[in-house]
């Protein structure tokens, strides 16, 4: 899986750090293993920095995504914080998919450091 996961469950946290190529399926993954693990409902912080989202043509992220959740038997997207890199396509997707999940009335910022993800993540201010 392109996602390492790691669990603090004394912050009820959950870092995903993706890396190299991700498509829908691989995100589909993460999600099922969250579930999996008992973690879905953990405050979650994406690391995309290292990863390039592959979307076929007239694909919807935010639809598969939702498919996913579905599928998993997901609960609320819980507050998330992805980090991107600013001028990527990655940073793109990221924002088309927090302005989406904010319609669906999810908390998810986008940020291109680490501190002002945390800093929001830990109920703080951070910039997006």
């Amino acid at each position: 899986m392109p996602f390492t996961l790691t669990v603090d469950h004394a912050k009820r946290r959950v870092t995903g750090v993706a890396a190299g190529v991700i498509t829908v399926a691989d995100i589909a993954l993460y999600i099922a293993e969250r579930v999996r693990q008992g973690v879905y409902s953990y405050a979650q912080l994406i690391d995309m920095r290292d990863a390039t989202i592959a979307l076929p043509p007239g694909e919807s992220l935010l639809e598969r995504a939702m498919e996913a959740r579905r599928e998993s038997r997901a609960g609320e997207i819980p507050r998330t914080a992805i980090l991107a890199t600013q001028g990527t396509a990655s940073f793109g997707f990221a924002r088309q998919l927090a302005v989406q999940l904010g319609f669906a009335r999810a908390t998810v910022e986008v940020f291109s450091t680490l501190a002002d993800a945390e800093t929001w993540l830990a109920g703080g201010s951070g910039r997006p």
